[in-house]
């Protein structure tokens, strides 16, 4: 028995060798899988084509970046089994002919950067489907004030562009990007000296319940600037009889200061308890100026390649201008004369996919996510 025993543990010190390395390898193996889905380099795993507008213009989105930024919408847009079970995100769809290209377009990158960044001029050019504005046109307005018009070539937002996201921000109870795209005409216009266009004004009418808190700020600004300042009937005529009708009332019923128009600069804001608004009235008491952002951060989210990553080919699909903007090996294979270049297409099968999910991580926000090895 002895004997026996003994060529038993004989036989199981010779096989301890592979045996050690194929348990490693598969301990690896799910290390590998549990460090994909368990952090947050996890939300580029899947993602999903939007078209939108009626040209159906394709944009691009993960799914983990819109459920992390707008969990609710990202519910109602891709349903809870999806929310729930992303891996059925594998090729998906999405249609939404009622949005706005260019709002969307906007909206996007405000959910990969957590910034409103200033649009260059030409955005859209060429694009069938993405309306084209030019932000620097003459709007007519209730006040302007002189010397403080806008100088040819400078960046700034349409007010147009603004209220439109706050609209869609609004019908989607997406509160934090309508809360800064609100802070950000009202800065704007404290900036260049003047009331919201007219164009502006008869969106947020149009708008009804969904811009309520906008319109009560436009009443507000235009009761401010023009107290002073009185308006010709020609200007009044031009405006909404709604908006005109109410801002005559304000006049003629509570001058407002500038002060204490600027005291609570997040009275039109939503916010969801006080916390929450202590915060808000403290980031807007003292902005007086606009941080426009880099415009080309809109191109380097339009166009997308697909990557293939480690022995089982996780799939990811990514932005191909921030891979060509931040990696040269990326702009010799998407750009260059490679076979990848052609097909869209790049194989990464030596490299380990949570390792890869590091860069792309940092590709996007600038940041390392370390503690997720």
């Amino acid at each position: 028995m002895a004997e026996c025993d003994s060529d038993r543990s004989s036989r199981k010190r010779e096989r301890s060798p592979e045996a050690a390395a194929a348990s490693n390898k598969r301990r690896r193996a799910t290390s590998s899988d549990e460090r994909l889905f368990n952090h947050s380099n996890s939300r580029y795993l899947y993602s999903i084509t939007f078209k939108i507008g009626p040209q159906a213009v394709p944009f691009v989105v993960h799914a983990g970046v819109l459920f992390k930024q707008c969990p609710a919408l990202a519910e109602a847009w891709l349903g809870a089994a999806v929310v729930n079970d992303m891996q059925t995100l594998e090729e998906r769809e999405r249609e939404l002919p009622d949005e706005d290209a260019r709002i969307f377009w906007v909206f996007m990158v405000w959910l990969y950067t957590n910034n409103l960044v200033v649009p260059s001029k030409d955005l859209g050019a060429g694009i069938d489907g993405v309306k084209e504005r030019d932000s620097a046109a003459i709007a007519l307005r209730l006040h302007q004030e002189p010397g403080k018009e806008i100088l040819p070539g400078t960046l700034q937002w349409s007010d147009d562009d603004l209220v439109e996201l706050y609209i869609f921000c609004r019908r989607h109870h997406v509160d934090a990007l309508g809360n800064l795209a609100l802070s950000t005409l009202s800065v704007q216009n404290v900036q260049f000296g003047r009331t919201c266009s007219t164009t502006a004004v008869e969106a947020a009418v149009s708008a009804g319940h969904n811009a309520e808190l906008l319109f009560k700020y436009m009443i507000d600004e235009a009761n401010w600037r023009s107290g002073d300042t009185p308006v010709g009937d020609d200007t009044w005529n031009n405006f909404d009889q709604h908006y005109t009708r109410l801002t005559k009332a304000a006049l003629e019923n509570d001058k407002l200061t500038y002060a204490s128009f600027r005291e609570r600069p997040c009275r039109y804001h939503i916010h969801h308890g006080e916390d929450e608004q202590r915060l808000c009235t403290s980031l807007w008491m003292h902005k007086t100026s606009l941080s426009e952002g880099h415009p080309a951060i809109y191109e380097h989210l339009r166009e997308t390649g697909t990557v293939f990553v480690g022995a089982k080919r996780l799939r990811l699909v990514l932005h191909k201008g921030l891979l060509l903007a931040n990696a040269n090996f990326f702009q010799g294979a998407f750009s260059g004369h490679f076979a990848e270049s052609r097909s869209n297409v790049v194989e990464l099968v030596e490299e380990d996919p949570a390792i890869f999910l590091l860069f792309v991580h940092w590709l996007y926000t600038g940041r390392v996510d370390i503690f997720s090895l």
